[in-house]
Formats: C-alpha cells, structure tokens, sequence
C-alpha cells in the first residue's frame, strides 16, 4: 500500500511540475516571441525620457525695422533633489548667486522628486555665474570632491524665451502681450498673429537609470525647435511715440477720463499710428488697470456726434434728390414726434442753407432735414456702404460691426439723431476708415497693421478696396468738408502749409435708460490732408472733457501737432491753403 502511495504521489508531483514547466515555457514564448518587441518598447519608454524645448517666438517691428516685440533667452534652473545629499549648503549657494532666501531653496530641495524648479527665466550672465561658482567649489576633500560632482550633476538649466518690448507703452493694446508660462499670445497683434509667431517647439529625448540619472550611452535624440516668423508691422514707431504723447497731454490738459487717436494712410489704410489713452508699460502688464487695457482706438464704440454729418451729405448726394445746390429752410430748432431736435446755439431761420452751409455750422436740425428727405433705407445704405454694419477684415481680434438698429425700426426721431451722429454707437477706427473713402475718390480701404512677414511670402495678404461713394460725390463731400476748416467750426484748427478737409464732433454721452447725460460729452476732429491729393488721415477723441468740451478746442490741438509731425516725418511736401472768406 504504501509503495502504492508513493507511487501515486511522484505521479501527481510529476503532472504538476511538468504542467507548471509548460505553463512557465508558453509564459516565456509568449513573452519573447509575441510580447516582446512591445515590453522591450515599454522598458525603453520607462528609460527614455522626452523633454520638450521651446521655440523663439519671432519679433515684432515697425515698418521701418524698430523692434517692438522681442524675446530674450533666458533658463530654468532645474535640481535633482534626490540625488543631492548636502542641500542646506547646496540652498545657500543658490541664495547667493540667484538671490532669494535659503529657506524657499532649501524647502525644494527637500522634496522627494528628481526635477524640482529653483529658478524661472534668469539671465545667461546669471546662469554663467552659477556654473562658475560650481565649477570653482573646493575639492580637497572626498566630502568637496562628493558635494562639487553633485552640484555638477544635479543642477541643470533649461532654454527659454522671456517675451520684452523695448517701446514700452508705446502702441501697448494694439501690441498685446503673451502668458510668462506657456508663452501663447494673450492679446492685439500678438494673439491675431500668435500661429506665425510662436513658431514649433521642439524635443530633446535622453535616457536615464532609475535614479534619474542621464546614461551617456544611452538613447540620446533631439527635434531642434523651430523660431516663428517675424512680423513687420505698419506702424511707425516716430509717429506713435510722438502722438501717444500729445494724445495724453491733450486728455490731462483737459481733464478727459480716455481718448483715442488714430494716423492712417487714406490709399492703403496702413495704420501708422493707434493711441488708447489711459496706457500701460508692456513689460509690466501684470500691474495695468483694467481701463488701460481697452483698446478705445479699434475696438471701443462711442457716438459719433458731428463727425458723422459727412456720411449723412454723402448718402443725400448719392441719391440725386439732393445737389450741392439745394437749399432748405433751417430754424435753430426743430419738433420731432414728441422731441425737440435743436441747433448748439439759438439761431435766426437760415432761410437758403444747403449742404456747405448745414456742415459749416454743424447744424444737427439742418442734417436732420436733409435726412427726412431722403428716408432711412438711403442713410441705412451708406453705412452698409462704408463698412458700420460688418466686421471689417481688419487684422485685429474682437471686432464688432457698429450698433445701428435696422432702419424699419427706426421712428423719426432716430432717423434725426442717426443723421447727425447720436443714437448709434461706431468706434474710431469705423469713422476713420468712412472718411478715408471720402479722401479717397470713394475708395474704402481695410485699415490694417501686417505690412509684411519676412521669409513667408506665403503671409502677405491683400486688403479689400471697394468703391463705395461715387468719385463725384467724394469730391464734393470733400469740398464741403476744406469749407468746415476755412468758414465753419473747424476755421480756427490750422495745419501750416496745408489744406485740410475735416469735421469737428461734440456728442453728449448716453446715460444709461435715461436719454443723455447734460454733463458727459465726447469731443472730437478727424481731418485728412493735403486736399488736392489727400495722403494722411488723423482721428482725435477725447471722453469726457472738463470745461469746454468741443471737439475743436479739445481735439484740435493734437490734431495739428500729430499731423504737422508726420506730414514732416513721412516728407508730405506743404500746399498753399487758401484764404478765408
């Protein structure tokens, strides 16, 4: 029996063992020939390390090749901590070259990690600094030699860009800035154009043991990144420098809560200069108030007031039921529905008052009566013309059309007031861009700031031109406006040597669900120059004036040194004004 037994019992081991040899054998097939290309992958993954680096955003620039945007390389001072045994003294070492306290250096080290980041975007005389202080550590003892191969080993630095702009304030919401942390384009040019100039990061791939450490035989692979493109812009660094200043005199001479100022070519609606006043320093955006951001200039909409009255005689003229000639009956006030629409100032009837002699005066009851006999579909049609009801192709983020309701909406009393700028809110690059056409036989160009991307001519674009008032008419529109300059509100604002074609505009600000505020005004002037072949425009805006609050006492001024300034810059040779009546 018992032999039996014995017998029996080697049986059963023999089975189990050899059923566990098989088992353990299909175990090993399986994992050499079937899984082991992949576990081989998945070891060398878990060696292999991939680190990304970044690529050099690309610089930003005035037409004429002044930077505006750049970005310096800088490093990140990365430490081992793991494998860095002496870390207070290693703590106060860092203190001393990089500054800071022992104490925040010495809390990281502590930490149980292989990448603990000591620094962020220091200097290459700073990282040089560092890496001598090491290089020259003592090493007499084991316990120096031990402590300088740490140091040595244990402390790396990273490539980065920081983003600086040399020009400060100058033209700071149009440029924008970017995130310190991952670099990406936050705002203006800088987020419309973040894809060209960021350019592609790159990778460097390193293998290391299970401490961390790099095997200088090992897997070693690297991507180089790929710097983005720069941009030349349209802007003239001379001409935005001088008008933000003469922007922000005119707003603290008169006390104005914000202004605007915009220069632009009227025939190709290159944008030289885009003022937003208050400002802020671009290097330090982190500390700007959240008035200083708005960009008043591109994106802000305000009512217009008088500056809008030529678009008012462009549309009467293009629809042939007003001529330069016609003549109508102008009291200094007018009913309206239940409203009473009137003049600045009380008035005898001008009995022959035609279009020069409504603009002359700024007459908003005058504009009111060349609007009610051409209806509102005919003042509708010539903002559609002129660009207020779309988003222009501007190269800007967050554009908006005006806020203009449609005209079958519109009682008497809008079509009034839309006639003379009231109840409708544009920004200033929209009255910049429509009164342009007029300087421009008609013509409405794209205001825009790409001028150009070198090395990419795959970037240039084309900006729309498209006819939207008739040369004639422009021209006579034109005319009545140099007449607002020689006869009218604008006859006291004199450009030197040339003849100037612009409409002064005082509006009372909205108050909110309560009509108009009698104590809140905008006052502003856009003007284009010289008459005989117009080559410049300017627009000045003032929000909120104290004391006399008139477009041609507050925006006037800088309006003739901004233009004298860059008709001087740009060598606009001067024409001879003619003499006043």
């Amino acid at each position: 029996m018992k032999k039996d037994a014995s017998w029996t019992l080697a049986r059963v081991l023999t089975v189990f063992f050899g059923a566990l040899l098989l088992i353990t054998a299909t175990r090993l097939i399986w994992i050499q020939a079937i899984r082991g290309k992949a576990l081989r992958q998945e070891a060398e993954d878990a060696r292999v390390m991939p680190h990304s680096t970044p690529a050099q955003r690309g610089g930003i620039f005035d037409r004429d090749g002044i930077p505006l945007a750049l970005s310096s390389t800088v490093y990140d001072v990365i430490a081992d901590p793991v494998n860095l045994n002496q870390k207070g003294r290693a703590a106060q070492m860092l203190a001393d070259v990089l500054e800071g306290s022992v104490d925040f250096y010495y809390a990281e080290l502590i930490a149980p990690t292989h990448y603990a980041v000591m620094a962020r975007g220091i200097s290459q005389n700073q990282r040089d600094m560092l890496i001598d202080y090491i290089d020259d550590l003592p090493s007499t003892t084991d316990s120096e030699i031990e402590f300088k191969i740490q140091m040595q080993n244990c402390i790396v630095f990273e490539l980065n860009y920081q983003r600086y702009y040399p020009a400060g304030t100058a033209a700071a919401q149009t440029l924008g800035w970017v995130r310190t942390d991952t670099g990406d384009g936050q705002a203006g040019i800088e987020l419309y154009y973040d894809g060209v100039l960021k350019g592609k990061p790159g990778s460097s791939t390193s293998e290391r043991d299970v401490f961390g450490n790099l095997i200088p035989s090992g897997v070693q692979k690297e991507v180089p990144a790929q710097a983005g493109q720069p941009l030349i812009l349209t802007i003239d660094y001379h001409i935005q420098s001088f008008a933000d200043n003469e922007l922000a005199a005119a707003a603290e001479a008169c006390e104005a809560k914000a202004g605007a100022l915009i220069v632009m070519e009227v025939k190709t609606g290159e944008l030289l200069a885009v003022c937003s006043y208050p400002a802020f320093d671009l290097n330090e955006y982190g500390k700007a108030r959240e008035e200083e951001f708005r960009n008043r200039a591109l994106l802000e909409l305000y009512e217009p007031g008088s500056t809008l009255k030529p678009i008012t005689a462009a549309a009467a003229l293009e629809t042939g039921v007003v001529t330069t000639a016609t003549e109508f009956e102008v009291p200094s006030a007018i009913t309206v529905g239940i409203h009473e629409v009137s003049d600045d100032s009380p008035h005898d009837v001008w009995p022959q008052a035609n279009l020069a002699w409504i603009l002359q005066n700024s007459s908003n009851v005058g504009t009111s009566k060349v609007a009610f006999t051409i209806g509102c579909e005919a003042l509708y049609k010539q903002y559609q013309q002129v660009g207020f009801t779309t988003v222009s192709e501007s190269d800007f983020p967050a554009l908006t059309p005006a806020v203009i309701a449609k005209p079958d909406q519109w009682l008497d009393i809008e079509l009034s007031n839309h006639s003379f700028g009231q109840g409708l809110a544009v920004s200033p690059l929209m009255m910049t861009r429509a009164l342009a056409a007029i300087g421009n036989g008609g013509l409405l160009v794209t205001p825009h700031l790409l001028k150009e991307t070198p090395g990419d001519a795959g970037l240039k674009r084309d900006w729309p031109v498209a006819q939207v008032i008739t040369p004639k008419v422009a021209g006579d529109v034109t005319a009545i406006m140099e007449n607002v300059m020689i006869n009218g509100t604008g006859s006291g604002i004199h450009l030197d040597g040339f003849r100037v074609a612009g409409k002064t505009g005082t509006a009372q600000k909205a108050a909110f669900g309560q009509g108009y505020d009698t104590d809140a005004y905008v006052g502003s002037f856009i003007g284009f120059f010289p008459v005989e072949d117009p080559q410049i425009i300017v627009f000045v805006m003032l929000d909120e004036p104290a004391g006399n609050y008139y477009g041609a006492y507050v925006a006037g001024p800088p309006f003739v040194s901004v233009a004298s300034f860059t008709a001087e810059h740009l060598g606009i040779e001067p024409t001879i004004l003619p003499e006043s009546e």
